[in-house]
């Protein structure tokens, strides 16, 4: 829950609601449910990748699903506030802001900022600290 209360919308939702697209290894406390320390309820949910997302999600987190799919969900996206926070991803190119690196027992993360800027969100500042930039190309 932490990239998510660092997260401000455009318009504020009084809940957010967190969309887990695919299989996923360590998405189980997230469909649990949470409270963000604001007091703001956390709602989570399974979705398959249909037209829908931009409207009926606050937050998406990417399992494993193909990469044609993955294009459809950031297709869905634009235009849309949405964070996006993939856990398969470790190029971290196509469309999620956040990219889960998982090795052993520590976890990093990679930012895209291409997709944060363009996400329509706003994350603070220290989080982007926090994180690896993907690499650009020379």
């Amino acid at each position: 829950m932490g990239i998510i209360g660092y997260t401000r919308w455009p318009v504020e939702p009084p809940e957010l609601r967190l969309c887990v697209i695919g299989p996923a290894d360590f998405a189980g406390d997230l469909l649990a449910g949470a409270t963000q320390p604001s007091g703001r309820p956390v709602l989570g949910g399974r979705i398959g990748p249909d037209g829908s997302l931009g409207r009926d999600c606050n937050v998406i987190y990417l399992g494993r699903i193909g990469e044609a799919e993955r294009r459809q969900v950031f297709a869905q996206l634009a235009g849309h506030p949405v964070l996006s926070i993939s856990e398969q991803d470790d190029r971290c190119t196509v469309g999620a802001m956040f990219c889960l690196q998982v090795r052993g027992t520590e976890v990093t993360f990679q930012i895209n900022l291409d997709s944060v800027a363009r996400s329509g969100v706003r994350v603070s500042p220290k989080v982007l600290q926090l994180g690896r930039r993907k690499e650009t190309p020379p």
